[in-house]
């Protein structure tokens, strides 16, 4: 039945709640901060730069993605995807669905290798590189991992103030642990090396590129990841000299990307995890049987999806309820509804041509929009 009373979405409200959930997030990660740091009794000084960033992005990416779940169509499919989740026959069932999405589609991204296999080596470079750096980073940053030494070569490892062990820094372990930022700075700049090479021979590329969006991502990992390695390079082979001036420009450029992260094209890593939900969205969609269309009687889409498409649409106020065919205007398929659109412009609706075999006439009904498009002067003149 339709719904006269819909609930529609509000930009002002929802700006509301997400900016309590961006504090929340915030005021979440400071807690973790104090409680992995033991009260900052392990945290570093020189690292606070960096944390306040940290706190200003926790904020905006709580902020960013509560907007982006509230609205309609992401809030519908996001409902969904946990309802079917949390059910237990369905866990049952389709128990491997989320796991091999998650091992195919996130960690090795096969959807882009049957693109191109030159653009799938660039995500992941991309990714591996970017994703490794934040979980070494961010636990020495926030206190959660330290480390302690106790001779000329040997280290103490503490993981939320309790030792965990100790290694030799000369050693395989303790080389390779104090330079796996310097190995993953390496995976990020092939990855932007191949990404600067595509859109510089990619004509088709080239057009659509957007400063902001599409290159200023690029050119601050290159920066980071090259600042990154000059910091080894000058305390391995020229005694630190220019150690302070490299580290303040690297701490600058660390600091922007954590501040533009929930704004620009790398935010897309926080949201591509809801796409496991999508799968499985689908795969029980695809059981539940198609749609068939109003007019033709084609199948044309999934059901459960037709029918979420239409409580999106209500959510928004948009009234696209036919009342004249007893069909909503999502029941009819692409190539029908250009039909009774081109018959609707044209006034042929009821041509043989055009209804070929007599099918359903549709009559569109009033008003599709929930702010009407006369003016009051006009309705005083009865217009």
């Amino acid at each position: 039945m339709q719904d006269t009373k819909p609930s529609i979405y509000s930009p002002r409200q929802t700006t509301i709640r997400a900016s309590l959930i961006g504090l929340g997030g915030m005021a979440l990660l400071a807690l973790l901060i104090m409680l992995g740091s033991r009260m900052l009794a392990f945290f570093d000084p020189a690292l606070t730069g960096y944390a306040i960033a940290s706190l200003f992005a926790a904020f905006a990416v709580a902020f960013h993605y509560g907007t982006w779940l509230m609205r309609p169509s992401t809030r519908v499919m996001w409902r969904r995807s946990w309802q079917f989740f949390l059910s237990w026959p369905n866990f049952r069932r389709y128990f491997w669905v989320i796991p091999i999405t998650f091992v195919r589609n996130l960690l090795f991204q096969s959807f882009i290798r049957q693109r191109s296999t030159l653009r799938w080596v660039m995500h992941q470079c991309l990714f591996w590189g970017v994703m490794l750096s934040f979980a070494v980073t961010f636990p020495l940053v926030f206190g959660w991992l330290h480390f302690e030494a106790i001779g000329t070569h040997t280290y103490q490892i503490f993981i939320f103030g309790f030792q965990v062990g100790q290694m030799n820094a000369l050693g395989p372990v303790g080389f390779n642990t104090f330079h796996a930022l310097d190995y993953f700075a390496v995976l990020v700049i092939i990855g932007c090396a191949i990404a600067y090479w595509r859109r510089w021979q990619d004509r088709s590329i080239r057009p659509v590129q957007r400063v902001l969006f599409d290159l200023l991502p690029l050119h601050l990992l290159m920066s980071i990841s090259v600042t990154g390695l000059m910091l080894t390079v000058v305390d391995l082979w020229f005694d630190g000299a220019g150690h302070w001036p490299i580290t303040l420009t690297h701490q600058f450029l660390v600091i922007m990307l954590l501040l533009y992260l929930p704004f620009g094209k790398l935010f897309h890593i926080i949201q591509r995890p809801a796409s496991l939900g999508v799968e499985l969205y689908y795969k029980i969609g695809s059981k539940q049987g198609m749609k068939n269309c109003a007019r033709c009687g084609r199948p044309y889409g999934l059901e459960l999806h037709v029918e979420d498409v239409k409580t999106a649409l209500n959510g928004v106020g948009y009234n696209f309820w036919l009342p004249q065919s007893g069909h909503h205007w999502q029941d009819y398929c692409a190539r029908c509804k250009r039909v009774i659109r081109a018959g609707a412009y044209a006034g042929l609706v009821g041509r043989a041509w055009v209804e070929p075999g007599g099918l359903q006439q549709t009559q569109y009904a009033q008003p599709t929009s929930p702010v009407s498009e006369m003016t009051d002067e006009a309705k005083q003149n009865g217009n």
